[in-house]
């Protein structure tokens, strides 16, 4: 019995963890599929001028997936929409956070930020102890050290850094096109404000004489665009990686227009009823086979008619079969008999649901991620479609299930 309990648990197990899978997968794919809407209609909104409608659904965007390479068009949409201390502090962000950014996105970002130091104010911060939550005006922008200027709106403001109980505050005047420099000491108490001076306006470039250029840079090759990128002109980044390219579909949406999808789905639920009913008729057999087997004893023990003779230990033969049972003894061990095979019959019932369950469940999960792969719209033009089929296999060599198939 405890091998049909380990066997229940196994299938039950296997059909609750594919269940679970699926629904988390379909989850993450609606997000994903969200994700990827609102980040092309942001670029959609953006080369059209609607610079608002831009920046929310970048935002959008980057709600559902938190992606660093979306705050690039995020920061630049904020820039465009004059919303320039968001946009100068996405830009820091992008930079921060997006290991995996080109050099053109980099460039294009530092343009950005240029651009919102001339627009906007900032401000430095200088604390004394690390891991201090710091604030403006009230509002957690982070823990010290931070490594790049905040961007903020010129007016009066309050400073502040918090750790262990201990608060220090102070008071400064941002400036449009410059900033100030907070120092705020936790250890002794103590705060100071300084201006920082604004950037120097950039010199500007006299246009060079074209000369070649050294072998493997690409300037002053013909073909190449030289020029310098516009300050964060229109978003010309890829999705980010997590985002495919091509269109999406939950698990459910793909399994209900998926004809292979059913018929995979239609092997592991017959795989299913046959452990169960496996185990039904195991158990069945099993307890019968019990409760004759200590009749037969019983009665052996009670009657003494097997004392002596070659039937002693063996009622029913060596085999349990009736045929070379004691004549005292052949219709219980008949019965036996039958109970035994029953019990074979059973297991192997069993074992072939289960191992249908499992590579039913297997087979949908590994056709459900090949066919939403890169190279799926390329299969679903040709004539490809997946053939599988399916039996139980039962014979005195062999139990389990046999499928044959092409993929």
């Amino acid at each position: 019995m405890k091998v049909l309990r380990t066997a229940l648990v196994l299938a039950l197990a296997a059909a609750s963890v594919g269940h679970a899978s699926a629904a988390r997968a379909q989850a993450q794919d609606k997000l994903t599929l969200q994700a990827r809407e609102r980040f092309l209609e942001g670029v959609d909104a953006y080369d059209k001028g609607n610079y608002e409608d831009a920046r929310i659904a970048f935002l959008q965007a980057y709600a559902l997936k938190r992606h660093p390479a979306v705050l690039l068009n995020l920061g630049q949409s904020e820039l465009k929409a004059g919303n320039v201390e968001e946009g100068g502090n996405h830009l820091h962000q992008f930079l921060r956070d997006h290991d995996a950014a080109t050099a053109d996105q980099r460039r294009a970002a530092q343009e950005g930020i240029s651009e919102a130091r001339k627009k906007a104010a900032f401000v430095i911060f200088i604390i004394d102890t690390d891991g201090a939550t710091v604030g403006i005006d009230g509002q957690v922008i982070g823990t010290s050290p931070l490594g790049d200027p905040v961007f903020l709106r010129p007016g009066e403001h309050e400073a502040s850094a918090a750790l262990n109980g201990k608060v220090e505050k102070t008071r400064f005047t941002a400036t449009k096109g410059s900033g100030a420099a907070v120092t705020l000491n936790l250890r002794t108490g103590e705060s100071s404000v300084a201006k920082v001076a604004p950037p120097p306006a950039p010199t500007p470039t006299p246009t060079p004489t074209p000369s070649p250029a050294p072998s493997g840079v690409p300037g002053g090759v013909p073909g190449w665009d030289t020029r310098p990128p516009t300050p964060y002109g229109a978003p010309r980044m890829l999705l980010p990686p997590d985002v495919p390219q091509e269109e999406m579909q939950g698990f459910g949406d793909w399994f209900k227009d998926s004809t292979p999808a059913w018929g995979l789905a239609g092997f592991g639920g017959v795989g299913l009823i046959l452990t169960v009913a496996g185990i039904g008729v195991t158990a069945n057999a099993d307890g019968a086979v019990d409760s004759v087997t200590a009749q037969i004893l019983d009665h052996a023990k009670q009657a003494g008619d097997l004392e002596g003779t070659a039937y002693e230990d063996h009622p029913c033969g060596p085999k349990d079969d009736a045929s070379e049972a004691h004549p005292n003894y052949v219709q219980p061990c008949r019965q036996l008999s039958d109970n035994l095979a029953a019990l074979s019959t059973g297991q192997a019932v069993m074992v072939t649901g289960l191992v249908l369950t499992l590579a039913s469940g297997g087979a949908l999960a590994g056709y459900y991620f090949y066919d939403r792969g890169p190279e799926s719209s390329a299969r679903s033009k040709s004539s490809w479609s997946p053939r599988v089929s399916a039996a139980p296999v039962i014979s005195p060599g062999f139990q389990g299930v046999s499928l044959v198939g092409s993929f």
